[in-house]
């Protein structure tokens, strides 16, 4: 490597190296952020498990009452919808799936930070 490639090389390493080292000191002592370190850590992990339990809660099929739905339309049309109404069933079917894919990122940042 050349010597003016290097020395850039090292100040690039010793920057992000850095701001790393920052980052982790300041959100890693608040509590409030914990939260989002479960999505944080694994993105594109808890962006395919969405992709997927989307597909799969749109899929699969079950039989209530003598008719055929799926399981997306049977959480927000028999147990949401009913209680809720419309738009806030639907807010609270949105909450519930962000929550379903947080459990599993959490369970993923709990088995890192171990």
């Amino acid at each position: 490597m050349e010597p003016h490639l290097r020395a850039r090389h090292h100040r690039l390493c010793l920057t992000t190296a850095g701001a790393a080292d920052l980052d982790h000191r300041y959100t890693s002592k608040e509590r409030w952020s914990r939260f989002f370190h479960a999505f944080g850590v694994n993105p594109l992990i808890v962006y395919v498990f969405a992709g997927v339990m989307a597909n799969l809660v749109a899929n699969i099929r079950l039989n209530w009452q003598g008719e055929i739905i799926s399981v997306k339309g049977f959480i927000y049309e028999v147990l949401l919808r009913p209680w809720a109404g419309d738009y806030f069933g639907s807010l609270l079917y949105a909450l519930l799936f962000i929550t379903v894919c947080w459990l599993f990122g959490y369970i993923l940042y709990k088995r890192i930070s171990i």
